[in-house]
């Protein structure tokens, strides 16, 4: 899709979707190019595999993007194949709120790959409980999560839900993807969270920032853990100017 002003994709049973529901292949692509897109109230913009091959990859530029009141991005893999990998490039801003989520998920029983959540943009706001996440809950590798904010990356969040999550589940095998930040303001606060965590054998992923500024206040954490035999991750905070930790 190429819209030179906006695209818009509202409302639950609305969606651009790629499946690979079974035999052999790859599902389709999604490519979107516009000056603003919203994707609100349910709608979903996602790639699934459910046989043996990959799903697709997800690849959005433009100005802005917003995710709003349980928008979705989701790459997931059901079988033996990758997820895809979710590409987002937006010259001004990316807003989550409202319980929207980025996800890419090895599903339960699949075996591969999770794909990498790429994010390139000037400012990225999560706001209530909304998340960008790598699981995995099958046989495989979770994807990385990579932000590159030329300004600014906030967070906050109405509990402890919201935030930037990789995860290696119970019941699965394979590590967790890692968590690497770049940008010149990095705020987190009101028990928003940044976690790389296992529930099995298989190790957390790291949390890497590069930063000028750092904040993280009233409850808002970053974090790796480990709840069972895999080895929590660790953390890197390359800050220039100032780290700020307070409530």
């Amino acid at each position: 899709i190429n819209a030179r002003d906006t695209v818009k994709i509202d409302g639950e049973f609305s969606g651009l979707i790629t499946n690979l529901l079974n035999g052999a292949g790859e599902s389709g692509n999604i490519e979107v190019e516009t000056k603003s897109l919203s994707i609100s109230n349910g709608a979903v913009l996602s790639t699934l595999t459910a046989g043996k091959g990959s799903a697709g990859n997800i690849e959005l530029i433009g100005g802005t993007l917003s995710l709003d009141n349980s928008g979705f991005i989701l790459t997931e893999t059901l079988n033996k194949g990758d997820a895809g990998t979710i590409d987002l490039n937006f010259t001004d801003s990316i807003l989550l709120s409202n319980s929207s989520i980025i996800s890419s998920d090895v599903g339960v029983e699949a075996e591969g790959k999770g794909g990498s959540i790429n994010i390139n943009t000037q400012d990225l706001r999560l706001i209530d409980s909304s998340q960008i996440t790598s699981n995995v809950f099958g046989k495989g590798k979770g994807g990385n999560i990579n932000i590159n904010a030329s300004e600014s990356v906030n967070l906050s969040s109405i509990d402890s839900n919201g935030g930037i999550l990789t995860s290696t589940e119970a019941g699965a095998s394979g590590d967790a993807g890692n968590i690497i930040v770049t940008t010149r303001n990095f705020n987190i606060k009101d028990d928003a969270i940044i976690n790389a965590r296992t529930f099995n054998d298989g190790n957390a992923g790291n949390i890497t920032f590069n930063a000028n500024n750092f904040t993280a206040t009233n409850g808002g954490a970053v974090t790796t853990t480990t709840f069972s035999n895999g080895n929590a991750g660790d953390i890197n905070l390359n800050i220039n100017d100032r780290i700020n930790l307070s409530g």
